[in-house]
């Protein structure tokens, strides 16, 4: 039994510190400087909160661009009524 427990032991430190390094090196890639430890370091929850917040405001505002999506076609030079009616006389 005890044998069971200290490789559970071990392969549950050998997750964590893999999963320290992989945080270490995403918050490396989002510009974050964290001290290198083999604890998953706290910069990792400012980051998901900041990236929970974005997703947020990012739907919030497809949402409403998915609801006037005719407006915004035709404010930004979408396809014209002129422009498709040519379009269907080319063979």
């Amino acid at each position: 039994m005890r044998l069971v427990v200290e490789r559970l032991n071990k392969q549950i430190r050998d997750d964590m510190h893999s999963a320290a390094q992989q945080v270490h090196k995403t918050l490396r890639f989002c510009g974050v400087v964290a001290a290198p430890t083999k604890e998953i370091p706290q910069e990792l929850e400012h980051l998901l909160l900041q990236l929970a917040e974005f997703v947020q405001v990012f739907r919030h505002h497809w949402d409403a661009v998915q609801r006037d999506f005719p407006k915004y076609r035709e404010l930004f030079g979408g396809a014209s009524a002129s422009t498709s009616a040519a379009e269907d006389t080319v063979p």
